[in-house]
């Protein structure tokens, strides 16, 4: 008698398909491509016909979810323009981006008045 805590024992693993499921998926598998050599009863012809209800089933064919990991180190690099350089730092935040745009304004501005 299975009791709270106990191990599985026999049955199927998790995530194994099911043989009937394994069969049915099989057959239905091989009458599609018998039935895309047909000119007028094919996927792509019903595509052409009903695009809407085409596009509506591709979309839930694409996975929605992608599992991985990324073993890689990020690097933070920073923004340079010829207008100041040389008192140019990597910012920080959007402040510190708006801050140095403004700098660079009135650096360009100065200029412009010089001339």
């Amino acid at each position: 008698m299975f009791q709270k805590g106990m191990k599985k024992t026999g049955g199927r693993e998790k995530g194994v398909i099911n043989s009937t499921t394994r069969s049915f998926k099989t057959v239905f598998t091989e009458v599609f491509h018998k039935m895309q050599e047909h000119p007028r009863a094919n996927l792509h012809s019903w595509g052409l016909k009903y695009p809407t209800e085409f596009y509506r089933i591709a979309g839930r064919l694409i996975p929605t979810e992608i599992e991985g990991s990324i073993n890689h180190k990020l690097i933070q690099i920073g923004y340079t323009d010829n207008l100041a350089q040389d008192s140019y730092s990597a910012p920080r935040s959007i402040e510190d981006i708006i801050e140095q745009k403004e700098i660079q304004h009135d650096l360009l501005w100065e200029e412009v008045r010089k001339d």
